[in-house]
């Protein structure tokens, strides 16, 4: 199967389970997930995702960004499903409100896919992904040299993917107010703060 399907697939899915426009939507969700889930298109053998709030303190976020504890703010993504769950972080470093988001997804389809955070990195970057409003342009991702897991990186854009094992990925996006020349040393510091185990 060709990548690129696989990876719209994917990414179709991943819109499917997280909608979140209104309750409107959200009834639609619950709706399509039942006939999903009658036809046999979503394992219920899926990896349980932990709470991205719950890894990382308010106290190693303070000492990443020079920032009094009392101005970060952690709040979880009230609309987050089994296969996706974010954190929203935010402060106000006394100019301008700054933040960042942590997110973990997980393999939608654990039974017929294997290898899927794999594809999904390989995807980022060899075929990246659209831009809005130019669909014609793709935007690429590289690996992030400053660690050794399998990742998918990009400056521009401020996020950062790795691989924690075959049917898992987490994800850093950085505000795009925050300091290009110490953009680097922020995604790596913010890697090191989370702090999971796998037999969490």
């Amino acid at each position: 199967m060709n990548r690129l399907i696989v990876y719209v697939f994917i990414t179709f899915l991943f819109a499917l389970v997280s909608c979140k426009n209104n309750d409107a939507n959200k009834s639609e969700l619950v709706q399509k997930k039942d006939t999903i889930e009658e036809v046999g298109m979503v394992s219920s053998n899926y990896q349980p995702i932990p709470d991205p709030c719950e890894l990382v303190s308010k106290e190693k976020l303070s000492g990443i960004f020079n920032i009094p504890v009392e101005s970060i703010t952690i709040k979880s993504d009230q609309y987050s499903s089994e296969y996706s769950r974010s954190c929203n972080i935010k402060w106000d470093d006394g100019t301008q409100l700054r933040g960042l988001m942590i997110l973990i997804q997980t393999n939608p389809l654990p039974d017929e896919l294997d290898g899927w955070a794999d594809l999904y990195l390989d995807t980022k970057r060899e075929e990246g992904e659209k831009s809005l409003p130019d669909e014609d342009n793709s935007i690429k991702y590289s690996r992030f040299d400053m660690i050794s897991e399998n990742s998918a990186f990009n400056m521009d854009l401020r996020r950062l993917y790795w691989e924690i094992n075959p049917d898992m990925i987490f994800a850093v996006f950085l505000s795009d107010n925050l300091p290009e020349k110490n953009i680097k040393d922020y995604f790596f510091s913010v890697y090191k703060a989370i702090d999971f185990k796998e037999n969490n």
